[in-house]
């Protein structure tokens, strides 16, 4: 890997490879973990690193999958980067048996099948030995466990996942947690001992709750002066590009880097600060400052449930547990059924003014169970998850007449077919309904809703996130969210219902 780095690679821009300024990568570079977490910042060296390794893997005869986040990223990755690499080095020329296509490669002795997590279809295909995921966050996660399948023949089997982080335990921040999580240390330039260049530590000091201060006091707002990291020993400048070493927190056999830009690329420290500035007054900025610039896992306010907002919610009555509530008909009655092992169903009671109050919560396990809650609840509309029991939806539907299947869709409006009984929606429209719902207290939630634990887990569960590829918000999910899409097909059902009745 080294000698491949010093000497062989070149970039996709035609450039040779230093480590001067980039001190943290030759640890990197020379370690030969069956198992290795990078949770990383942006521009930092780690896509040649990835390119490197998995020219290195050919040479000792392995053969690579290697996965992006779609096919498209795949496409772009393999023509302006991986193939401009293997045509600028003479000496990975030679090493080149044939390309077949943009995404299957022989190089030395093994072979990369590059490929896109957006469809599973080439995770049923290719024997690899070791399985490389590059931006892990923005990847299809249920098709990369298809992708560790790919490696069950192997003896020798290897795996690394690098990533931007996006949510805290998600993802790769749960694998660089589950890690040593190494972090970076270097020795101050002032005082000669040794810390960990962290911008929260070293470039900026909070002074009260919206106020936070540069701690270099020399520094006078001017574009042609650098902030200094300020070491928190001595309160001296330090060298935050200066050699080092990797610290293991804890003890793992996997192993794990975290990557910041406080040390890792040369954009100034003034960009840091002033992208950092910005997200004060913007969650989206202070968002990818976090994710982007630090390398680390991040939640804006406002992008999740919390608790508050729905014990914001809560009225003057309690429902059991356990069991059905007594039940008395008053009303539209409105439901929404998400399907996964169990069918997790909330019904309500449409109130005046389009507010509901909350009836019902609770997993049953058949299609067959729902029914009879369906028709002792009287309920006028229900909506219910189209996937993945696709004939199990239909039945139901076929069986309720005031049934009807949901579709997440790309779609700019709500499409409501009442002939076959389907409704087509935007996913993160409907999701972000829901949120609404809440904050707006929209919905009445019984005094003990704290009790109805895997209800609240499942709200809390999800995070709205920035695509950047599609440039859209989505929500995803660290936990299993089945309550929170209940949640938004009962106001589905209740949007068809106020339109019918």
């Amino acid at each position: 890997m080294l000698w491949l780095f010093l000497y062989a690679h070149v970039t996709h821009r035609g450039s040779k490879l230093t480590f001067k300024g980039h001190y943290y990568l030759k640890e990197i570079y020379s370690d030969k973990s069956d198992r290795i977490v990078i949770k990383k910042s942006t521009q930092c060296g780690i896509s040649e690193y990835l390119i490197v390794y998995t020219i290195n893997e050919c040479l000792d005869s392995r053969n690579v999958f290697y996965v992006l986040p779609t096919y498209d990223i795949m496409r772009r990755f393999a023509i302006n980067r991986f193939d401009k690499s293997l045509n600028f080095s003479s000496y990975y020329r030679n090493l080149i048996r044939k390309t077949e296509s943009i995404s299957l490669k022989d190089i030395g002795g093994g072979n990369v099948a590059l490929v896109g997590s957006n469809t599973p279809v080439p995770f049923t295909e290719y024997p690899a030995d070791t399985l490389v995921v590059d931006e892990k966050d923005r990847c299809n996660l249920t098709h990369l466990e298809m992708g560790i399948e790919r490696l069950a023949a192997s003896a020798h089997q290897r795996q690394i996942n690098i990533s931007n982080p996006t949510i805290i335990n998600y993802a790769i921040d749960k694998d660089y947690n589950d890690s040593d999580r190494k972090k970076w240390c270097i020795r101050c330039s002032s005082c000669g001992k040794f810390i960990f260049p962290d911008f929260y530590n070293h470039l900026v000091r909070q002074e009260s709750d919206d106020v936070w201060v540069v701690i270099d006091n020399e520094w006078d707002r001017s574009p042609l002066v650098e902030i200094k990291p300020i070491c928190h020993l001595c309160n001296k400048p330090f060298d935050r590009f200066a050699d080092g070493i990797w610290v293991d927190e804890v003890s793992s056999h996997i192993s794990g880097y975290h990557i910041s830009k406080i040390f890792s690329t040369n954009v100034t420290t003034n960009y840091l600060f002033e992208r950092f500035e910005k997200g004060l007054s913007n969650p989206t900025v202070m968002e990818r400052f976090h994710n982007g610039d630090l390398g680390l896992a991040y939640i804006s306010s406002g992008s999740q449930i919390t608790l508050s907002a729905l014990v914001g919610c809560i009225g003057d009555y309690n429902l059991p547990i356990q069991g059905l509530p007594p039940y008395k008909k008053e009303g539209l009655m409105v439901s929404g059924v998400d399907v996964g092992n169990q069918l997790h169903v909330r019904i309500d009671k449409v109130l005046d003014g389009g507010r509901t109050q909350v009836v019902y919560i609770g997993a049953v396990d058949e299609f067959e169970d729902y029914i009879r809650l369906h028709k002792l609840f009287q309920v006028d509309c229900g909506v219910v998850d189209a996937l993945p029991e696709k004939r199990k939806s239909r039945m139901l539907c076929a069986t309720l007449s005031n049934m009807y299947r949901c579709y997440y869709s790309e779609v700019k409006k709500d499409l409501i077919d009442p002939k076959s009984r389907t409704i087509n929606v935007d996913r993160t429209a409907t999701l972000d309904s829901v949120h609404s719902q809440l904050l707006t207290r929209s919905v009445v939630m019984p005094k003990n809703v704290q009790e109805f634990t895997d209800y609240t887990k499942q709200m809390f569960s999800s995070t709205r996130l920035y695509d950047e590829e599609k440039e859209k918000y989505n929500w995803v999910h660290t936990d299993p969210d089945h309550y929170f899409h209940a949640e938004a097909y009962k106001e589905l059902a209740k949007k068809i219902a106020l339109l019918r009745y």
